[in-house]
């Protein structure tokens, strides 16, 4: 009981903050300068590869577009060279945003022009985390590269 009730408040928390920041992908002309990198395009270009966490993967990005209210928008392909974000699923991360996931981000000016997700699933130390702990995981790794900061 507890465990939905954090979860329900982090998604709560996640929410205000996306419309608190103006760091939205393709904001609405009028609004002023975002002051962190940001998305200018809409639908993003996903990769995620075949792994039995994909469909969760799918889902953590389904969660934000539908946060946005659809102002932020996903495309998924099967071609990773084409991708303006590309999800790995590793043996390892670097431990710098935690033990199952990181991110990177290449910027031009204050514009997100690609990224990079990459989710510890292949690690054998994966059995320990609890299937909620890894969708979170997902979710936070998918809010930064959405331009939300930590």
């Amino acid at each position: 009981m507890i465990k939905r009730i954090l979860t329900g408040l982090f998604i709560i928390f996640a929410f205000i903050c996306t419309f608190l920041t103006t760091s939205f992908a393709a904001a609405p002309t009028g609004y002023p300068k975002p002051d962190a990198p940001h998305w200018q395009k809409s639908p993003i270009v996903v990769y995620i590869p075949q792994d039995p966490k994909s469909a969760s993967m799918q889902n953590a990005f389904k969660r934000w577009q539908d946060a946005s209210e659809q102002k932020l928008k996903f495309q998924y392909i099967n071609d990773k060279k084409k991708a303006d974000i590309t999800v790995e699923f590793t043996d390892k991360v670097n431990g710098s945003d935690g033990p199952l996931g990181e991110y990177s981000l290449e910027i031009q000016g204050m514009e997100i022009t690609k990224a990079t997700i990459k989710i510890a699933t292949k690690s054998t130390q994966i059995k320990k985390y609890s299937k909620n702990y890894i969708f979170k995981t997902m979710m936070h790794e998918v809010g930064h590269v959405i331009g939300m900061k930590d």
